[in-house]
């Protein structure tokens, strides 16, 4: 399957689809069946653990990047033809603590898959006696529970799954959701791993023109109009190395200039530095994972991360962004260690308004009349009843 927009819909998300190009069934008596399901559901409202943490990006078929840029990966990305949301933040160590617990206290496996590999503000909670480990801040950081992490994509993924499924403790929620792992393996060399989110994924990590468009795109630079900064920092001047208030980034500090671990300096630090939509820490912070493929020689793929984290030496004529393209081999430890923050959408919000109401049973009855492939919700090709029961179901949580 192929990443592929809505070409008709104005679609909230980008999905992995296959269309077959039967007639769309329109049972249109159920269609307008849910209106009458609206007054007992127009309370009901998709809530993000922690609004703040979420920005929506929309301005759909935003100009692309174009510019002297040396990598091909760059030069004419950054479009998305429809609206998402994504997180202001890095993941943190407190979003990764509630995660691995839930798992890594079942069993010394579930502990390795969740936590192996990890670099992050917390450590084993030695006064927990098993099975696996329970896991704690680590009181040598000043902020640990704000503290960036490095973990494996593939870790990533599951970490998707997990939200996707309402974070559920059932192991089985954290293979199949937004990425089926049962897909992650190797062949000839390749990569098996499925290489975009699932079609009704309601979490997933960040393609590489989501990445661009919510790091770089301003709809109205400088109050003239739609254009792109160089810089994650809403600037075409490269960053000021220094703490909150005196400069943008901590990039290329140490410990002692900063009185604590550069490595784990707290996320969010510098308030007012973000990008057009408000996001955090794209000049510091840590690597940040995309779905994007890269073919580095012969058959050997790798995901492409925006490297501008705290710890590399600091250049401050280095265009952020043209990327420092690292190789993030899915299940290798000492080349796959990154973080990324996460794009997210509940697709019966059709309105983007982050509530569930009477407005999206009306947008939902409209586009299925018309035969819009966008509230294809079971991901068939086809519209069906079963489109419809997937909107109350999503509609009701």
């Amino acid at each position: 399957m192929a990443l592929v927009p809505y070409d008709d819909s104005l679609a909230p998300i980008c999905c992995t689809m296959r269309y077959d190009g039967r007639m769309p069934k329109r049972p249109t008596f159920a269609c307008f069946a849910l209106l009458a399901l609206s007054a007992e559901f127009a309370l009901a409202q998709f809530d993000f653990d922690d609004p703040d943490r979420w920005v929506l990006v929309d301005d759909r078929d935003n100009i692309p990047y174009e510019g002297d840029d040396p990598f091909s990966e760059i030069d004419g990305r950054g479009s998305v033809p429809y609206d998402f949301r994504i997180s202001r933040y890095e993941i943190t160590t407190d979003d990764w603590l509630e995660f691995a617990n839930t798992f890594a206290t079942m069993s010394d496996e579930l502990d390795e898959l969740v936590t192996g590999s990890i670099r992050w503000g917390a450590w084993v909670d030695f006064s927990y006696q098993g099975p696996g480990n329970r896991y704690v801040h680590n009181p040598q950081h000043e902020f640990p529970g704000r503290a960036p992490i490095k973990v494996q994509w593939r870790q990533i993924a599951m970490y998707c799954n997990w939200l996707h499924n309402g974070k559920s403790s059932d192991p089985a929620s954290i293979h199949i959701g937004a990425y089926d792992t049962s897909t992650f393996g190797k062949h000839d060399g390749g990569w098996t791993d499925q290489s975009t989110r699932s079609c009704d994924a309601r979490f997933w990590i960040p393609s590489l023109d989501e990445y661009l468009k919510a790091a770089h795109y301003d709809p109205d630079k400088n109050g003239q109009g739609p254009g792109w900064w160089a810089y994650g920092h809403s600037s075409d001047d490269p960053p000021v190395q220094g703490l909150p208030g005196v400069g943008h980034t901590v990039m290329g500090l140490n410990s002692d200039d900063i009185g604590q671990s550069v490595l784990f300096y707290p996320l969010g630090a510098f308030e007012d530095v973000t990008s057009p939509w408000g996001l955090f820490d794209l000049v510091g912070g840590n690597r940040e994972a995309t779905e994007e493929w890269d073919l580095l020689f012969g058959n050997n793929f790798a995901r492409l991360v925006k490297d501008s984290n705290n710890i590399i030496n600091f250049d401050p004529e280095r265009n952020d962004l043209i990327f420092r393209l690292d190789p993030l081999f899915p299940n290798i430890p000492t080349l796959s260690a990154h973080i990324c923050r996460l794009a997210s959408e509940n697709r019966a919000d059709l309105d983007l308004d982050g509530r569930l109401t009477f407005f999206d049973v009306s947008e939902f009855v409209t586009r299925y009349i018309a035969g819009s492939l966008s509230v294809d919700l079971d991901c068939d090709g086809v519209l069906s009843a079963s489109d419809i029961e997937r909107f109350i179901t999503l509609y009701n949580e």
